[in-house]
């Protein structure tokens, strides 16, 4: 990891109106070997000179004495306390744990004045950390990265903390190889920021929870898990572009994004054995999108099962809920699913079929109000009768209808 990933090209992008700025992948960061500090939890910050033999106590001292281009090197133990916590890292160096496990050094963030984050990256140039576990119910979080410089995050495990990762002002941040366990929403984005979510894992979920909230941010998930879902969204995203590569949605209520005039873009997405969740009020409803559009390539949907209300006794899943929106759906199976409607348009929606299949579902698409027009194209229909209206023009070209 002595060379990291950087953002550096600069895209700007017009989004309902909206533009917002954010980095793409380009330039790697490289960090020194000849200028290392070390911090250990027997060592001295009054007698200690920071190398290998003679390390510093805390991370704040090292941090002191550490240069921009340099690596701060923790050795195993727990490290709490106000030199070790609430510090600002204002230099672009790599942090790290010598023994490149997380679980042998554990930031402590439960300590002190609880309105500030655990440690703020405010720098601009690019902050690495990783191989490192953050712990302790800090409510505002534990990294925050303001600035809009990059930021890496890598191989850390975000135990019971409170918003978790955020970046702002147009900053770029890579989290990659993390888990998260936390007890409230662990990713936040704002202000035109860009975050790429690689090889994560989110662990943990309340019943009342979100995972991700955009607002005005790219977000690209890549081979992540999201084993469970609340009776919220797991994403939530407003004036956002979200890409979804390689993701598994397996678990929980069923309600995974919630999308508000931004663009969503789902490839290699799988849904399986989701279930209601018996003790809430609301349906599964995968994707929910409002003046938005959603494009869904080689995914996967099912077998699911459902479970009826307990509150009307129907079957209340859907699992695109589009309302003025564009939804494209391409190469994509939904299949064996007993529930109420796989994709429900609402007044100003529009849908796009093409080379995708429905089988054995209850009703593969159905509408209210003046849903625009819905084209199939090289596509197949088999035992998935379709709800037309009066008001819907449905156009095939070259699809198998069987029911």
């Amino acid at each position: 990891m002595s060379q990291l990933r950087g953002f550096s090209l600069a895209v700007c992008f017009v989004l309902f109106g909206v533009i917002s700025v954010v980095s793409c992948m380009g330039l790697q960061p490289k960090y020194s070997n000849t200028n290392q500090i070390y911090v250990a939890t027997n060592g001295s910050d009054t007698t200690g000179t920071g190398t290998e033999t003679n390390p510093f106590k805390s991370v704040g001292v090292g941090l002191a004495h550490s240069v921009t281009g340099g690596i701060l090197n923790l050795y195993p133990g727990e490290y709490s306390g106000k030199l070790n916590t609430h510090i600002i890292i204002d230099r672009g160096i790599w942090i790290r744990s010598t023994t490149e496990t997380y679980d042998d050094v554990v930031i402590n963030c439960d300590y002190g004045n609880p309105i500030v984050y655990c440690w703020q990256l405010y720098s601009e140039y690019p902050i690495s950390v990783s191989s490192v576990t953050f712990t302790g119910p800090n409510p505002m979080g534990t990294l925050d990265s303001p600035l809009g410089a990059t930021n890496f995050i890598e191989n850390v495990h975000f135990n019971d903390s409170a918003g978790v990762s955020s970046t702002s002002h147009m900053g770029s941040l890579s989290l990659k190889n993390c888990i998260f366990d936390v007890a409230n929403t662990p990713i936040t984005c704002n202000h035109g920021g860009y975050i790429n979510v690689e090889g994560c894992e989110f662990r943990y979920a309340t019943y009342q929870q979100r995972l991700v909230n955009s607002n005005n941010c790219a977000i690209d998930f890549v081979s992540t898990s999201f084993p469970y879902s609340s009776q919220y969204y797991a994403i939530e995203a407003q004036h956002s572009v979200i890409t979804l590569t390689d993701i598994e949605f397996t678990q929980g209520a069923g309600r995974f994004l919630a999308a508000n005039r931004s663009m969503i873009v789902a490839n290699e997405f799988s849904v399986s054995n989701t279930k209601t969740d018996p003790a809430s009020t609301t349906s599964r409803m995968v994707f929910c999108t409002v003046e938005s559009t959603l494009t869904i390539n080689n995914s996967n949907f099912g077998p699911l099962s459902s479970e009826k209300s307990r509150y009307t006794g129907l079957f209340e899943d859907v699992i695109i809920n589009a309302t003025s929106s564009f939804v494209e759906v391409k190469n994509s199976v939904f299949q064996n699913m007993n529930t109420a409607t796989m994709i429900l348009l609402y007044t100003g929606s529009s849908l796009q079929v093409i080379d995708s299949k429905f089988t054995n579902t209850t009703s593969p698409v159905a509408q209210h109000g003046n849903a625009g027009n819905m084209l199939f194209r090289n596509s197949e229909l088999i035992d998935a009768p379709i709800s037309k209206s009066s008001s819907t023009d449905f156009i095939f070209y070259n699809t198998t209808i069987q029911v």
